[in-house]
């Protein structure tokens, strides 16, 4: 092959390259209008422009983000400044944009900051091609402006094994940094997620001088985030507590976390009468009108109302559900743990999800906020230690009666690298949620 078929085949192949690159900064601009003018149409008219259009573009920008990587990767003429900073944006968005938890949430759904996003995507596109423009002197990638590159053999081998490193990690951290920003929206932010461990917020709302402490919980956390929570609790104050019951005894066993809390070096969420005391002996009357919450006296002089339901109150769906929890946690090891779930998850249909979070979820929810009705005019302050993930529809339903959010501090649950000195954050003012 001659000089001049060489050129030819390297123009060929170059060519191709620079068509899929083009293609990619040409689909991440037009997903940038497309979810711009979405999104401002929603804001004004409550509906988007071309919501259908703008999902198929946004999907295929997604899926070629780490096509486009690979390419900076292998073709290292390509200009790796003008494609690398679209992808990994994309990629990005795509689990959730860790760090801006709150910016998406249901509560902004009405709020300009909803427009933030393609905004961005908007200026990041034009500043892309514009350093194309600056870099190549064309405003499109083509083989005859990209420079001439040596060692491709060894380039190449090299570029090979960075992948079979770097894409294995790349994939891990990409799924982990979803699950911790889903978790984070899920949540409303009052599990969140830093660079040394994991904290929830509590948050403060007051209406006509009373008060309302809502503190996002888990089951598990390291001692001292419950011995500060539960020892601030005031005298007098009414708690309201989480706790499902199972009076009649529906259940095939018995829901404990004490295993997983031994195997992570953490510890069982003890409950709130006697802090010594597991949380799974705590006992909650069925829900309903005519039976009264139980009612008891903690070591701080605090009054604790059991305002949760009893699991006769589930549908059968949600009884085999947490049938099958129970046998999760019942596992011997973590591979018969893992193939238990997976188990599971084929079992269940979407509508059978979708029931089962009605039932944990909403239900409870309503019975704990029926609970705050009834107690509201004589208690203050009144505190709420539930779940995180229930925390954003609590909240909802108190801001529908009227509170406001005055403020808000993060309260470190599990540090990763060892307990940390202080178990309490600081408080700051917040704006409301609603």
């Amino acid at each position: 092959m001659d000089a001049t078929q060489k050129g030819f085949a390297r123009r060929a192949i170059l060519g191709t390259f620079c068509f899929f690159a083009n293609a990619y900064l040409v689909g991440f601009a037009l997903d940038a209008v497309l979810s711009t003018i979405d999104d401002a149409t929603w804001i004004v008219n409550g509906a988007g422009a071309s919501p259908l259009i703008r999902n198929i573009v946004a999907e295929l920008v997604v899926i070629g983000a780490p096509l486009a990587l690979l390419l900076c990767l292998f073709v290292p003429h390509l200009p790796k400044r003008v494609l690398v900073p679209p992808a990994l944006f994309a990629l990005w968005c795509a689990i959730g944009a860790p760090g801006t938890a709150g910016l998406y949430d249901t509560a902004a759904q009405g709020s300009w900051l909803r427009i933030v996003f393609p905004l961005a995507q908007l200026a990041l596109a034009v500043l892309t091609f514009r350093t194309l423009k600056a870099k190549t002197g064309a405003w499109f990638l083509a083989s005859k402006n990209l420079p001439p590159k040596d060692h491709l053999v060894l380039r190449t081998l090299g570029a090979t094994a960075i992948a079979i490193v770097a894409v294995p990690v790349f994939l891990a951290l990409w799924l982990v940094a979803g699950a911790t920003n889903y978790l984070e929206q899920k949540t409303d932010g009052f599990l969140k997620f830093t660079w040394s461990g994991i904290e929830t917020h509590e948050r403060v709302l007051t209406k006509d001088g009373k008060s309302v402490h809502l503190i996002g919980m888990m089951h598990l956390a390291e001692p001292q985030f419950y011995e500060h929570v539960f020892g601030e609790i005031p005298p007098k104050a009414l708690v309201l507590a989480e706790g499902v019951s199972d009076r009649q005894h529906r259940l095939s066993g018995r829901l404990s976390y004490e295993g997983a809390a031994q195997a992570l070096g953490l510890v069982q969420q003890p409950g709130l009468a006697s802090k010594s005391a597991p949380a799974a002996t705590a006992k909650a009357p069925p829900s309903s009108e005519t039976a009264k919450p139980s009612t008891e006296v903690s070591d701080t002089g605090a009054v604790i109302e059991r305002a949760d339901v009893d699991v006769s109150d589930f549908s059968p769906i949600t009884l085999k559900f947490l049938d099958d929890v129970v046998t999760i946690y019942g596992s011997k090891s973590l591979g018969e743990a893992f193939k238990r779930v997976a188990d599971i998850g084929s079992r269940y249909t979407q509508p059978d999800v979708d029931a089962v979070f009605k039932d944990i979820l909403d239900k409870r929810n309503a019975t704990v906020i029926a609970a705050f009705d009834r107690k509201a005019g004589t208690a203050d302050p009144v505190y709420i230690p539930w779940g995180a993930l229930h925390m954003p529809g609590i909240e909802a339903a108190l801001v529908e009666r009227g509170y406001k959010v005055t403020s808000s501090r993060a309260i470190p649950l599990v540090h990763y690298f060892g307990a940390g000195k202080k178990a309490g954050g600081e408080s700051a003012p917040e704006a409301p949620h609603s």
